[in-house]
């Protein structure tokens, strides 16, 4: 499961992957498992392609708000669904600004977040 969520307190040129094993939310009895092996392809899929890639210390990671206001509604639809999935979270950065930088993210995203395990979760500013 993607949860896509932008950065609003780091200043982040590409994506962020963090370093965290899993996420915790208060609302479920469990912590979200991360699915390091797949962000570690990610990575490097989206270091091939040019774009940058920053590992986030857990500070940088937990300071960060539009992920973690999701997280508890994933936990509990997993957890009612008997699920063992996992979750992916990249933090989208600024990426320059440029059409070639965001295109080149969607790109490089896109054979993981259409692959037939995936489902997407993704927040903006708007929803949040």
């Amino acid at each position: 499961m993607f949860g896509l969520h932008p950065s609003h307190h780091l200043p982040l040129n590409g994506i962020g992957i963090s370093v965290a094993a899993s996420c915790a939310t208060p609302l479920t009895s469990s912590n979200l498992p991360v699915d390091r092996d797949l962000l570690s392809s990610i990575s490097s899929t989206l270091a091939s392609a040019g774009v940058a890639v920053t590992e986030l210390f857990l500070e940088q990671d937990e300071r960060e708000h539009s992920a973690e206001l999701k997280y508890p509604f994933i936990a509990h639809f997993l957890e009612a669904s008997g699920s063992k999935a996992m979750i992916v979270p990249p933090m989208i950065g600024s990426n320059t600004g440029t059409p070639a930088s965001s295109k080149a993210i969607g790109v490089a995203l896109a054979p993981f977040l259409f692959a037939p395990f995936a489902f997407s979760v993704v927040s903006s500013d708007f929803c949040h």
